[in-house]
């Protein structure tokens, strides 16, 4: 009796912990692929010093080593919504507030007067 009694307690319980809350709707950041040259690209492995990352409406570029006068453009299908110039140092993070864009397809543009011509493309939903 005590088997039966424990079969029909697990039965009922272990459809309850794989249920999913449909609610909770977990969002994860999103690596926007960058590609192009990099300044000293002959020198460089294929990874470039650099990460950017959409999470909600932040988009986040990070640099891994320190370049001066990098301008940042991010284009729409209107044309250039937001530009900035920045001298990064190591691991220095520039965070785009997006949440005013509208929804959309953009490319991120990174260029340096060095040479450095670089872009990813993301996609908004609103």
């Amino acid at each position: 009796m005590k088997h039966v009694l424990f079969l029909l307690l697990a039965f009922i319980t272990i459809p309850a912990w794989g249920t999913v809350n449909e609610d909770k709707k977990e969002t994860y950041p999103t690596e926007i692929q960058i590609m192009g040259k990099f300044e000293d690209h002959k020198d460089r492995s294929l990874v470039l010093p650099l990460e950017a990352y959409l999470d909600g409406a932040q988009l986040t570029l990070t640099f891994f080593d320190a370049i001066e006068d990098v301008t940042v453009s991010i284009v729409g299908n209107s044309g250039t919504v937001e530009t900035r110039t920045v001298s990064f140092n190591d691991f220095q993070t520039e965070i785009f507030d997006v949440s005013r864009y509208a929804a959309g397809n953009y490319s991120l543009l990174i260029t340096t007067p060095r040479g450095t011509s670089l872009s990813g493309n993301f996609k908004i939903d609103i």
